[in-house]
């Protein structure tokens, strides 16, 4: 769940970074969803997302994980189905869509669609083809003739 949700964060932040980078006004889209961020940013770099395929697939179940778990409600979970007497009855207690989509196979899928995605973004954007290589802090150092140095570290808002 953990790592779902983490991913679909970097999804949104890389949104709000590229976001910042390409339009001025992105202050407005911000306050959107992250589905409206993203449709604002494929119209802003030409792409058309085709989600009956992956990585947009992987996406959309993704962010759609996300909101269930951002938006939760109370659910009444109810399951009939015969078990052995041998077996641990909270083993087969029912479990909600969302704790079900929990596996690793899923993690490693969104990991990489989202990798792709943001690439493919990056690349599209004229800002290389390594969006994931400088990390979360942007430094720029500077030697004068002296050889003092000067270093400037911008690390990202985090409200």
């Amino acid at each position: 769940m953990g790592a779902l949700l983490l991913t679909a964060f970097t999804f949104e932040a890389y949104l709000n970074h590229l976001g910042e980078h390409l339009l001025s006004l992105w202050s407005y889209p911000e306050r959107r969803g992250v589905e409206k961020k993203y449709d604002v940013l494929c119209d802003a770099l030409g792409i058309a997302p085709d989600f009956s395929r992956r990585p947009y697939q992987t996406l959309g179940q993704l962010l759609r994980f996300r909101d269930a778990l951002a938006h939760g409600r109370s659910e009444i979970l109810e399951e009939t189905k015969m078990i052995s007497v041998r077996d641990d009855p909270e083993r087969h207690s029912p479990r909600t869509r969302c704790e079900e989509c929990c596996t690793l196979q899923n993690a490693r899928l969104a990991k990489i669609g989202v990798e792709a995605l943001i690439t493919g973004m990056h690349e599209r954007a004229g800002l290389g083809d390594h969006p994931f290589k400088s990390g979360m802090t942007e430094s720029h150092i500077s030697v004068s003739e002296q050889g003092v140095r000067s270093h400037k570290a911008r690390k990202p808002d985090r409200r």
